[in-house]
């Protein structure tokens, strides 16, 4: 017997406001079998998160306007099943989140150029 759970897709955002970088994110889960939407910024994002309840949020951390860490938080408060997972390829990322994890957040960062088989595994496992 099938469950609904073995049915359903796996629903990830992708929020980066680099076309390139969200758009093969996009399409590297697409062929993996996710259900991926992409997003260009933090508040568009929430927006679609609120609606659409997504399973994870995979976001880049430094973007104008609101923050991925920032973005993180807001998705945990109000989905708290969502899991969030970070990725950066800038320093100036790990002061964000020692901050996030001094207010009681502890995020997972993956580093960019982000590989992959290390992106499907991580999505895989939160998706279960």
């Amino acid at each position: 017997m099938t469950t609904f759970r073995e049915i359903k897709k796996v629903t990830v955002f992708v929020v980066d406001d680099e076309p390139v970088i969200r758009e093969t994110i996009l399409e590297i889960l697409q062929e993996e079998g996710f259900e991926a939407l992409g997003m260009s910024n933090a508040s568009q994002a929430l927006s679609w998160a609120q609606r659409l309840n997504p399973d994870i949020v995979l976001t880049d951390v430094v973007m104008p306007g609101v923050n991925g860490i920032e973005l993180a938080m807001q998705v945990s408060a109000a989905l708290p099943a969502c899991r969030v997972i970070l990725f950066s390829g800038q320093s100036a990322s790990a002061d964000l989140l020692s901050k996030a994890r001094a207010q009681g957040h502890d995020f997972e960062i993956l580093p960019k150029p982000i590989n992959p088989e290390t992106l499907i595994s991580k999505l895989r496992a939160a998706g279960e």
